[in-house]
């Protein structure tokens, strides 16, 4: 056995520990769309609320609630989509133990961010419900970030920040850092992810 079969070796040990103990099927592509679609929500509930949102009565069929909704549906499933496509290319199984992990520790956050949300709408706080869900978001990928690369945790880190800054500093722009969190930062972190790990 040589040098280079020695190198190759030692690598693959090291990736096939890595794996069981990081979660890696990570698309930056998924990421990247995600972003888009929610830079594309925050303009469809401009176009379609006008600028101040949040000095309207908001109900379950405001168009805020609705295209958000369709926001959050939409980039789940094209996370879905492109995570089983890389786990189908590098041979792992997308619903693994670790995934399963994951879940666990990211879903009591968006239990408590949706209950928020409909705490808001029910008191006629709409202006909270962009702080509540970076908030709730940025805690539950920290969580995840747990049992996956370090580059998921700063990703949770930046939406926490952000959202506390809303709630002190910058409040009358929630709406505004609703698309610059969901949109701008998983677009940044989604070509990290590519250029890093690619798709």
């Amino acid at each position: 056995m040589n040098k280079n079969e020695i190198v190759q070796n030692i690598n693959y040990i090291k990736n096939v520990i890595s794996s069981s103990t990081e979660y890696t099927n990570l698309s930056g592509k998924a990421s990247i769309l995600s972003g888009m679609v929610a830079v594309s929500g925050y303009f469809a509930t401009q176009y379609l609320a006008g600028p101040n949102v949040f000095s309207q009565q908001i109900d379950y069929f405001h168009p805020f609630v609705v295209v958000w909704l369709m926001v959050f549906l939409l980039a789940i499933t094209l996370n879905i989509i492109f995570i089983k496509r890389k786990a189908k290319t590098t041979g792992q199984p997308a619903w693994s133990r670790l995934a399963r992990m994951i879940f666990d520790a990211i879903f009591p956050a968006i239990v408590v961010g949706a209950l928020l949300t409909l705490y808001c709408i029910n008191n006629n706080s709409p202006q909270w419900i962009p702080i509540v869900w970076m908030g709730m978001y940025g805690l539950g990928v920290w969580c995840a970030s747990l049992f996956s690369v370090k580059a998921v945790r700063f990703l949770g880190a930046s939406f926490i920040i952000t959202a506390m800054l809303c709630l002190f500093f910058l409040q009358q722009y929630a709406m505004l850092m609703l698309a610059i969190s969901f949109g701008g930062y998983h677009i940044v972190y989604g070509v990290w992810l590519y250029c890093k790990y690619g798709d």
